[in-house]
């Protein structure tokens, strides 16, 4: 579990630990947001290959294991509630599950955070996800065409 906290100094963001409830309430905070992302990204979905839909998410998991994995519970349970999304569509969580897995397999051993390691962690995300996506994508208009 790791909050973020920054130095002036050093321009650095360092890991701090912080509390198990208070990562619930982060990750139920951003996976709102999320949720708010992904609703207001659904008109220029087929414009943009943006990942409006993972904002959230990636800055839950910088927080730690817990608020990044309640911020993709909170998520997608919003999307099965209001859009009444099929079970089968929801194979996508997979993807915001990954992000949190990415994201704290990268910053396991480190003490901070830097503005390159960010870019890098970003990078790695975009191609996993893409891949990880397309694959699901592939299976998904099979099964549902």
């Amino acid at each position: 579990m790791s909050n973020l906290q920054t130095s002036k100094k050093d321009n650095i963001v360092k890991i701090v630990t912080i509390a198990f409830w208070k990562q619930l309430v982060i990750g139920f905070f951003f996976g709102l947001i999320n949720f708010g992302l992904e609703t207001l990204s659904n008109p220029v979905k087929n414009i943009t290959s943006l990942f409006f839909d993972t904002i959230g998410i990636v800055a839950a998991s910088f927080f730690g294991w817990v608020s990044g994995i309640v911020s993709v519970i909170v998520e997608h349970a919003c999307v099965m509630i209001f859009w009444n999304g099929d079970w089968i569509g929801r194979l996508f969580a997979l993807c915001s599950f990954t992000v949190v897995v990415v994201i704290q397999l990268f910053y396991r051993n480190r003490e901070k955070i830097t503005f390159i390691s960010v870019v890098i962690v970003y990078l790695i995300l975009m191609l996993v996800i893409s891949l990880e996506g397309a694959i699901l994508s592939t299976h998904y208009s099979q099964i549902n065409p």
